[in-house]
């Protein structure tokens, strides 16, 4: 049986300021290293063979904590990406109610149909990160794997293991920060066995997307 680890990123400044951080290489915050120093011993108990994570700085940090006391190879892998916010990458959330409403208003009810302005579909994200994930699982067999990437990347991946085609991924497919999604694969069958575990954290450091609107013209 293989054992795979999904887990988001830790808070990074974006997600302080309400903004769609997509490709931008965004700093984790204060808070967010604070949360890697009770990942990294988290990850001493998951005890990963391999480590696989978005390029991005706060996907890499953060796969650097999980891999602190283990050791094991920490590989780069462009597919853990998260979804490309085009025009709207770097700009706050309430930007987007005011400049395309109803596209904003996808991201929150019905994220599967989102794709911001010159950037990247929700489907193909989904597809994209599928591919990589059997890809992986695929080359580290009866192995226990840890992959670190993003919230609306993991989000597609949780609802493929879900069963479900994007168009029923919901915004509560969206994990916390540095919370652990546990998976596992035996004779080719996924099995979505925990999502977002955030036993590690107390609670007053629990962070993640809100699944709140903002409000028009604030």
């Amino acid at each position: 049986m293989t054992t795979i680890y999904l887990i988001r990123h830790a808070q990074a400044a974006g997600n302080v300021g309400h903004v769609f951080q997509g490709h931008v290489n965004s700093n984790l915050s204060p808070l967010g290293y604070a949360q890697l120093e009770y990942l990294a011993r988290r990850g001493q108990e998951l005890h990963p063979d391999i480590v696989y994570s978005s390029p991005l700085k706060r996907a890499m940090e953060t796969a650097k904590a999980v891999n602190r006391f283990v050791g094991a190879p920490l590989l780069s892998e462009p597919g853990l990406l998260e979804i490309d916010g085009g025009r709207w990458e770097g700009k706050g959330w309430d930007v987007f109610q005011k400049e395309d409403p109803v596209m904003a208003n996808h991201f929150f009810d019905s994220p599967g149909y989102f794709q911001a302005p010159g950037g990247e579909a929700m489907s193909h994200v989904y597809q994209r990160m599928v591919q990589c994930f059997k890809q992986i699982v695929k080359s580290n067999q009866d192995k226990t794997i840890c992959i670190v990437s993003h919230g609306c990347a993991l989000g597609t991946l949780v609802t493929w293991l879900d069963h479900r085609p994007v168009e029923a991924m919901r915004c509560e497919d969206l994990s916390h920060n540095t919370g652990v999604t546990t998976v596992t694969e035996e004779n080719g069958v996924f099995t979505l066995v925990k999502f977002d575990d955030l036993s590690h954290l107390p609670k007053e450091m629990q962070t993640g997307f809100t699944k709140t609107k903002p409000k028009q013209g604030r």
